[in-house]
């Protein structure tokens, strides 16, 4: 396993599984990010960034990642605003959606992230 990766973990029943993304490559992933990825509501740790193939904007329902730490969608080429439900992300200690083409202002609920730091 290499040093640097982003663990995955989601729930499904009584069962829970586990996936490990390594830091250190571009994803390249294509399409937009599907709004059933928010499903995985156990996740901890999303890690999308480096993926210019995503244009389109973030999920507006991210916010039931109430688990959610680390979220990191930096140069994915996302578009239109960041989603007032981002709010919801108490958990959240380091947020990175730079190099986007994010529009609007910020939503005054993202005052509630008070474990939060930014990259």
């Amino acid at each position: 396993m290499p040093d640097r990766y982003v663990e995955f973990e989601y729930r499904f029943g009584a069962k829970v599984s586990k996936v490990f993304a390594p830091l250190d490559r571009v994803n390249l992933l294509n399409g937009t990010i599907p709004e059933f990825i928010t499903n995985l509501s156990e996740l901890t740790q999303l890690e999308l960034g480096f993926n210019p193939y995503f244009p389109g904007p973030l999920p507006s329902n991210l916010g039931c990642f109430i688990k959610l730490q680390y979220l990191w969608i930096a140069n994915s080429n996302l578009t239109g605003s960041i989603p007032y439900s981002m709010g919801n992300l108490v958990q959240l200690k380091n947020l990175d959606l730079s190099n986007n083409c994010l529009i609007g202002s910020i939503p005054i609920n993202i005052g509630r992230l008070k474990k939060c730091r930014t990259d």
